[in-house]
């Protein structure tokens, strides 16, 4: 259960994709701008009753993992190329039994079957190189206690420690119909406590098919395959590949809605759920 949050944070980062003319203001390419600001805000809803072991295979867990994310980001563009922001994390997780409601979530209780926090907070800057590639490094704290469970009977809820997020966005147009968006994520962890045999390293890479049927909106595909390295950066500890399809609308040239679905199909030490996405993003 400890690899869901990895899906919890990388989807996050993951669900950008374009279309033509105006909409290429809501590109991770597109620069902010110098006084310009973005705002997003972004939900993303996971449950599990199934995970994949150490060989690969489906398991029933025999209880439903649900677990919910809410993050709100802004930039500001300190200059044409470059922004600065900051991130903050609210998560929430439920466990119950196998026909319970994914729904039960929303409870946002704190008791041995539930948790809820406000579990981060992130310090980032994003820089454009060209209209076509972006780099993205976010720093992530902790703001809450044994966010792991660790100490206590409480479920795992967040990485206890600090991560180090560094995203490469990349967008070419194939025609005035299709476009494709890669992303190259780089993550690593470090414990509160330092120790670093217990650090370990992902790779998420991020692949996206975009297609424009009417004006202002932009249907798209994604594939995901996420490796997560231990101390031994030989040995892959766990990995997830999951596929989806989702949906943007330009509301106008400063707001944008989107609604993701997805479903993790194999894995190894990870989850194999499904997500539930709505954002919102406002660039001004």
């Amino acid at each position: 259960m400890k690899k869901i949050i990895f899906i919890c944070i990388l989807l996050h980062y993951s669900l950008f994709v374009f279309a033509q003319d105006d909409t290429q203001l809501f590109a991770p390419t597109t620069q902010v701008g110098s006084r310009n600001f973005e705002i997003q805000l972004f939900n993303n809803l996971y449950t599990q009753t199934q995970f994949a072991n150490q060989e690969g295979m489906r398991i029933n867990q025999g209880l439903r993992s649900t677990f919910f994310t809410t993050s709100l980001n802004a930039l500001y563009g300190i200059r044409n190329n470059l922004s600065i922001g900051v991130d903050v994390l609210f998560k929430s997780t439920k466990l119950g039994d196998e026909s319970s409601s994914v729904w039960d979530v929303f409870s946002f209780m704190n008791d041995v079957n539930a948790r809820t926090a406000v579990s981060g907070l992130g310090l980032r800057a994003k820089y454009n190189f060209s209209p076509k590639f972006a780099v993205q490094q976010t720093i992530y704290f902790p703001t809450a206690m044994d966010l792991d469970g660790s100490q206590s009977t409480r479920p795992f809820l967040e990485f206890q420690g600090y991560q180090s997020f560094t995203q490469f966005f990349y967008n070419k147009s194939i025609s005035s119909t299709f476009s494709f968006f890669g992303e190259l994520d780089l993550l690593y962890r470090i414990p509160s406590n330092f120790r670093l045999q217990n650090s370990s390293l992902s790779t998420p890479l991020k692949l996206f098919l975009s297609i424009y049927p009417i004006s202002k909106t932009t249907l798209y595909t994604l594939a995901e395959l996420s490796p997560t390295y231990g101390t031994n950066i030989q040995l892959i500890e766990s990995y997830y590949y999951q596929q989806g399809i989702g949906l943007k609308y330009q509301v106008s040239q400063l707001f944008e809605v989107e609604t993701l679905y997805t479903k993790f199909l194999v894995g190894k030490n990870s989850g194999l759920g499904n997500t539930f996405n709505v954002g919102l993003k406002i660039r001004k």
